[in-house]
């Protein structure tokens, strides 16, 4: 996203001067342009070299503060997603649904119409099963022409690339659309030097395109969520947001090389790498949820890194995109709303938002997040919210904060993403806010009550539940909030907001239960208690929200998983109980639905009134015949939650075991999950049977079962005692189970 500028070679001497001005850095030794096409050489027209300090770990570290940096003030919020450099003093800035003109000067920043979107010239054979007429403007990347004008537009909903002017009355003039068959959603485009090329990554349509000026389709090559793009002399090269990969292609479209793996820090790690830069023979990468900008070299070989999310003056929310000069890099620091300067070596020189970012910290500038686990997709260790809060059928391991999304993670072989709510468009507009990236769950204390609290450092939305009682839903912040040491603190001024949220809960938790207890309908209790709240918040009385709107919404946010959807049509009904609540859970612990959400989760919670974590206890189980396994492939390999073992029954006849209660007491079974060696090594057919003091209870028959996870719901049978017998099986005639667990409901 950087502006093609067309510049002649400068001296050594120079480049050198003005390396050496960046005060504390280092300058590297550079090697003549001529005759040597080695990686290290100054291979494109820049004066300097990007210096940031040294890295080799990749670890994540704070900016370092110039002692003289400068606030601009602007007119208007900088939101930006993509900038480049316009005129002297002035850039390019867009949005999604805005393009922008900043002056680094003045701080004034002028909206630009763009015009002619119907009546210019298409480039391209135009895909017909893309809807081109929905929401036609909204640009998400930038690429600018200096020595022809023209501006470069990766329109993202308009499935094209629009290429146009700037009139000196402030209109973008679209006077080309560049469109081609596949292309999607572009999320960012780059113009080769000499401006016969143009690549474009394409998120959705999983893609890297290389066209022609005149919009001819050189080629087009597979990258997985394709976002940052960028283009040299010989190659261009493209981000993957699916593998996590920094990928180049030579101008042929051949793969050079790639890069890249999912993880939160270390030498090329990435979460989400959205952004790429091109400056000399550097390539820098932003990424968003990490807040690392990392430097690399041509053949994507690791320099250096610098930057990392957090609160104050020091750190980036959510870089999302960087330009490159001769004496400065530029970051759109996206949700904290402005755009930040730094020189070559890393340091903050100057920031322009329309609000000034308060220099207080709590103890100093420099905050790093600490992490309990390597792994990657993780973030941090939610160490107050109990694993069975996510799922009261989960035992062990930790819940632990992803972006959008919590994990429950028992080991690095078994993690289940939960994701925190559904984004449609069936949502209220109120509710229809950016995801809660990078997100942190607490627990705070509210008068009498205790609630689990899941939030974002980008988003006043957070999710809130009170387990004691069931209630929970969405809660609105004056602003996000910034955990820090399981304390909320704005994230603008920073200072404690414990107090504001706790008010508000104690307020809406009181009046809830004041119309349960007069025997209201909980459902019912739920609506005539948020309506008024999310009422009260909107400023516009068009934007209120109409009572059979909010049920709409909320009918949807609990309906997403298939098991939910099933409960949901209970409730709604009138008859769902506890042991429907129990069966939900139960069949997304078996299944492993992508589609469930903790909203779903608490809004299920809050309308059938159970305290799950005290009504679900799994069953302590022991073998009755150890001799029938094979040596260290005993049935205890299946009782334990360690999944690499297996038991491995002898090849008996009939193919049956049996498993007793530890401690002989009997207990009421609800449920029995069975996880097989694997989908080649299942039993498809058997009886599991129950006996009490010796004597059969009951049974429940297992038929025609298709894969290896397997699950009863059992009718609460008293027994100490339950056996499995096997009629057939897929792939080997003998018992080969690598988990079996059994719960009794309360």
């Amino acid at each position: 996203m950087r502006t093609k500028m067309r510049k002649q070679w400068l001296v050594l001497v120079l480049a050198l001067a003005v390396i050496v001005s960046c005060v504390g850095c280092t300058v590297p030794r550079q090697e003549s342009s001529s005759g040597s096409s080695s990686s290290d050489e100054l291979a494109a027209p820049h004066s300097a070299l990007i210096t940031f300090p040294e890295n080799d770990t990749g670890e994540l570290t704070a900016l370092t503060l110039s002692e003289d940096f400068q606030f601009i003030q602007t007119n208007k919020n900088v939101q930006a997603s993509s900038i480049v450099r316009y005129e002297e003093d002035k850039f390019l800035i867009c949005h999604y649904r805005n393009l922008q003109i900043l002056d680094w000067n003045s701080g004034q920043v002028t909206e630009l119409e763009p015009l002619g979107l119907d009546s210019c010239e298409i480039l391209g054979t135009l895909d017909e099963t893309l809807d081109m007429a929905q929401d036609s403007w909204n640009p998400t990347g930038l690429c600018f022409d200096q020595e022809t004008g023209k501006l470069y537009v990766a329109n993202y909903n308009g499935h094209n690339i629009l290429i146009g002017t700037i009139s000196s009355d402030n209109k973008f003039n679209v006077e080309q659309m560049i469109v081609s068959e596949g292309l999607i959603s572009p999320e960012n485009v780059a113009l080769s030097d000499d401006g016969t090329r143009i690549a474009v990554a394409d998120y959705d349509g999983n893609a890297l395109f290389l066209f022609k000026s005149n919009g001819e389709l050189l080629w087009k090559r597979e990258v997985l969520l394709a976002h940052g793009v960028e283009i040299s002399g010989d190659a261009v090269y493209c981000t993957s947001l699916q593998t996590r990969e920094i990928i180049k292609f030579d101008w042929d479209g051949n793969e050079l090389c790639r890069v890249g793996h999912l993880a939160n820090h270390g030498v090329n790690a990435y979460m989400w790498p959205v952004a790429l830069e091109l400056f000399g023979n550097r390539l820098l990468v932003s990424d968003a949820h990490t807040g690392m900008i990392t430097l690399l070299d041509k053949d994507l070989n690791y320099i250096s890194a610098i930057g990392t999310n957090g609160p104050y003056l020091t750190n980036w929310d959510y870089p999302y995109a960087v330009l490159a000069e001769e004496d400065a890099l530029y970051v759109t620091d996206t949700f904290k709303n402005r755009v930040v300067q730094l020189n070559l070596c890393g340091d903050l020189v100057a920031y322009a938002a329309q609000d000034a970012l308060s220099e207080q910290s709590f103890d100093h500038l420099d905050y790093v997040p600490e992490f309990a686990y390597d792994i990657a997709y993780l973030y941090e260790e939610c160490d107050e919210i109990p694993v069975d809060f996510c799922n009261p059928f989960f035992s062990g391991g930790k819940v632990v904060g992803g972006f959008s999304s919590v994990w429950y993670v028992q080991d690095e072989n078994n993690m289940q993403q939960i994701k925190m709510r559904s984004y449609d468009q069936r949502d209220i507009k109120m509710f229809s806010n950016r995801e809660l990236y990078a997100m942190w769950a607490t627990k705070i204390q509210a008068n009498n009550y205790e609630f689990y609290v899941f939030g974002s450092p980008q988003n006043t939305m957070v999710l809130f539940f009170e387990p004691e009682k069931s209630f929970g839903g969405i809660l609105f912040c004056q602003d996000a909030p910034f955990l820090i040491d399981n304390c909320l603190y704005n994230s603008s001024t920073y200072e404690r907001m414990e107090d504001d949220i706790t008010t508000v809960l104690s307020e809406l938790t009181d009046n809830f239960f004041a119309q349960v207890n007069q025997g209201q309908f909980r459902y019912a209790a739920y609506v005539d208690t948020m309506l008024p709240y999310y009422n009260k918040i909107l400023e516009s009385g068009s934007d209120k929200i109409e009572k059979d709107e909010l049920e709409i919404w909320l009918n949807n946010q609990a309906s997403q998983s298939a098991a939910g959807k099933e409960l949901m049509e209970k409730i709604l009904a009138g008859n769902a109980d506890e042991d429907d609540l129990s069966a939900y859970f139960f069949r997304n612990y078996t299944s492993r639905d992508q589609n469930q959400t903790i909203l779903e989760n608490i809004f299920l919670r809050t309308f059938t009134s159970s305290q799950q974590q005290d009504q679900i206890k799994q069953i302590e189980l022991e073998s009755a015949n150890s001799e029938l396994y094979y040596p260290d492939h005993g049935i205890e390999d299946a009782l334990d939650d360690d999944l690499d073992g297996y038991a491995a029954m002898l090849e008996t006849e009939p193919a049956k075991f049996t498993l007793k209660v530890s401690g002989g007491d009997p207990v009421s079974f609800g449920s029995v999950f069975l996880q097989w060696e694997s989908d080649d090594n299942f039993a498809t057919d058997y009886t599991i049977s129950f006996k009490c003091d010796g004597q059969e209870v009951g049974s429940i028959e297992m038929t025609n079962q298709e894969s290896a996870l397997q699950y009863a719901l059992i009718n609460n049978i008293t027994a100490d005692e339950m056996t499995v017998t096997v009629r057939n099986f897929k792939g080997e005639n003998r018992v080969l189970l690598r988990q079996i667990k059994a719960w009794e409901w309360k």
